[in-house]
C-alpha cells in the first residue's frame, strides 16, 4: 500500500518561498552595497577634486604667478609690437627689393667715379636723382667728377649747383652736384 500525503504541495512552496526570499534579500542588499559604494567613491573624487581646486586657487592667486602673467602679458604685447614692425620691414624692404635701381655694384661704380682728393659728405638718393654735397681739393677735381659722372650711361644731366671756398686760401671747396638716373642696362637690372 502506499501513502498519500496530501499536504506535500504546500511543503513544496514552502521550500521555494524561502529560496525567494533569500535571492530577494541578497540582490535587495548587493544592490545596496553598490549604491552605497557608488555614492562613497563620488564623494571621494568630489573632495579631492575640490582639495586640488582650492590648491589651484592658492597657486594662481599668488603673487608671483600674478607677477609672471604680467610679465607673460608684456612679452605677448612685444611680441605682437615686433611681429607689426618685422612685417612692415619686410613690405619696405619688398617695395626696396622691386625698385633695386641703385645696388652696392651700383655704389661701388659710383665710387670710383671720384677723384683723389675729393670727398662725399652727403649723398642723397631717389627714385630718378642723386644729390652729392661734398669737399674737394679744387674746383679742378669737381670738375673731375662731373666729367665722370657723365661717363656713367645709367646717369643723365649732371650739373654743379655750387662751388665755395671754404677758406680764404681756397685751399679747400665745398661742392653740390645734382643729376638724374637714367635707365639701367638690362644686364645690370638682373644682377
Amino acid at each position: 500500500m502506499k501513502d498519500y500525503n496530501f499536504f506535500s504541495p504546500y511543503i513544496v512552496v514552502k521550500k521555494s518561498s524561502k529560496k525567494r526570499t533569500f535571492y530577494s534579500v541578497l540582490m535587495t542588499f548587493l544592490i545596496s552595497a553598490a549604491l552605497v559604494g557608488l555614492v562613497s567613491w563620488n564623494h571621494y573624487k568630489i573632495v579631492n577634486l575640490e582639495n586640488d581646486a582650492q590648491s589651484k586657487l592658492t597657486i594662481i592667486e599668488s603673487s608671483d604667478s600674478k607677477e609672471k602673467v604680467k610679465e607673460f602679458q608684456l612679452m605677448t604685447e612685444r611680441v605682437k609690437f615686433l611681429t607689426n614692425y618685422n612685417n612692415i620691414l619686410e613690405n619696405v624692404s619688398r617695395s626696396l627689393d622691386a625698385s633695386a635701381i641703385i645696388t652696392s655694384d651700383y655704389l661701388m661704380e659710383l665710387s670710383d667715379t671720384f677723384p683723389e682728393g675729393t670727398f662725399v659728405n652727403t649723398l642723397a638718393l631717389s627714385q630718378d636723382a642723386i644729390r652729392l654735397q661734398g669737399i674737394a681739393k679744387s674746383r679742378i677735381a669737381v670738375a673731375e667728377l662731373q666729367h665722370n659722372l657723365k661717363e656713367l650711361d645709367n646717369i643723365s644731366d649732371v650739373q654743379i649747383n655750387s662751388i665755395t671756398s671754404e677758406n680764404l686760401e681756397g685751399e679747400t671747396y665745398v661742392f653740390s652736384i645734382s643729376c638724374r638716373l637714367g635707365a639701367l642696362k638690362q644686364d645690370e637690372i638682373k644682377q
